[in-house]
């Protein structure tokens, strides 16, 4: 009986130290879908935008729900981060001179997270590219305005590269790494190409 205990608690304790798979909004069902927007931890206007019944804008109400989307935690996660990327993509204007500042957020927050969903679409490069030169354009605008100190961030780029460096993923994953060192090589180009 005490093998059998110990061999159960041995397993448990295996499974719990087995790296979880990062989930991101398409690669859950449709069902699991319905199921996380349904959730009364999501925020109304995350799941207005989702569901087309407002447009992201400059305006007050757009803000407050990138500061939500941001912050996401746990389950609310995979949802807030896609409708993060639907709100940067398109972004121009008074928006998008916002969206660095919330790039920077959301890859402080999460930098794991997003940096391996840019691993995750590589099978359709364009896309891939897209996205990150998307994310890299708006942080290396961020980052040249907190360096001209009228940015909203306080940390240097420099600084921020160590800390994304400094993650337990980028010692311990080679792909982790070189998906890692490609964005920033990404950020600092555009960073160093910046013309005032």
């Amino acid at each position: 009986m005490r093998l059998v205990v110990i061999f159960l608690f041995s397993m448990s304790f295996a499974m719990a130290q087995k790296p979880q798979a990062h989930k991101y909004w398409e690669d859950l069902n449709q069902n699991d879908q319905k199921k996380l927007t349904a959730q009364p931890f999501v925020n109304n206007d995350a799941r207005d935008f989702l569901y087309d019944s407002f447009k992201a804008s400059d305006d007050d109400r757009t803000f407050a729900l990138l500061d939500i989307l941001v912050k996401a935690k746990g389950q609310s996660l995979p949802l807030y981060f896609f409708l993060f990327n639907k709100i940067l993509k398109p972004a121009d204007g008074a928006l998008a001179e916002v969206m660095g500042t919330y790039c920077y957020k959301m890859l402080h927050n999460h930098p794991v997270y997003v940096i391996r969903y840019f691993g995750k679409i590589q099978e359709n490069l364009q896309n891939r590219r897209s996205l990150e030169n998307i994310y890299a354009k708006f942080l290396a605008e961020e980052f040249y305005f907190e360096k001209m100190g009228c940015s909203e961030i306080k940390e240097p780029f420099g600084t921020f590269k160590k800390h994304i460096r400094s993650l337990k993923s980028y010692s311990s994953s080679p792909d982790f790494k070189r998906l890692t060192d490609s964005f920033l090589k990404r950020v600092d180009f555009y960073f160093k190409n910046i013309t005032p």
